[in-house]
């Protein structure tokens, strides 16, 4: 039995290819596809935002599906992120080129894998400051901060705690985050 053809592409033509509505990641040179998440994950995807948006001063958050360019065969398209004022990232019409300071995934049943230890070994490796992993199921936060090129845990936080965020200098509520968010 042979294996399947993997298609091999670079962010160029990652970048070239037809906009097709669906969420696709560049993850050293192979396509990944996700399905369509589930009501709570977008409900989470929009409490953090909302929630990064009112804990920093200045800077721009923005919600997946939005591209973020880190280098020639890695494009990933994380649920949140927030750019510092003075960021080294740029924006151009496509994507984000660089590391964002603070990027959040929220876990869906497919990506759990991909979120804990694929995307968390490619943002440490690019030297996202921050990285939060939300578990809806769970209702933690898992909060991760850039020291010495690697991840070091800050905490596990449930919906009664807040916590120092490092990258965004202010206290943290979540409160607002977990709890109905299942239709």
């Amino acid at each position: 039995m042979s294996t399947p053809e993997r298609t091999r592409l670079t962010a160029r033509d990652f970048f070239a290819r037809p906009e097709t509505g669906r969420l696709e990641e560049l993850i050293d040179g192979e396509l990944i596809v996700s399905p369509t998440p589930l009501i709570q994950h977008q409900r989470l995807v929009l409490r953090l935002a909302k929630l990064v948006e009112a804990a920093q001063a200045g800077g721009e958050v923005l919600i997946a599906p939005t591209a973020v360019h880190l280098d020639d065969v890695t494009v990933l398209e994380p649920d949140v992120l927030w750019l510092a004022a003075q960021s080294h990232a740029r924006l151009t019409d496509h994507a984000v080129v660089g590391p964002p300071e603070l990027v959040a995934e929220v876990i869906s049943p497919s990506s759990r894998t991909r979120d804990k230890k694929t995307k968390f070994r490619l943002y440490e490796r690019f030297s996202v400051a921050e990285y939060w992993i939300a578990d809806p199921e769970a209702e933690l936060l898992e909060v991760f901060t850039l020291r010495d090129d690697a991840y070091a845990l800050v905490g596990v936080f449930d919906a009664a705690d807040t916590f120092q965020s490092p990258v965004l200098g202010s206290i943290v509520s979540l409160n607002a985050v977990f709890g109905k968010l299942k239709p």
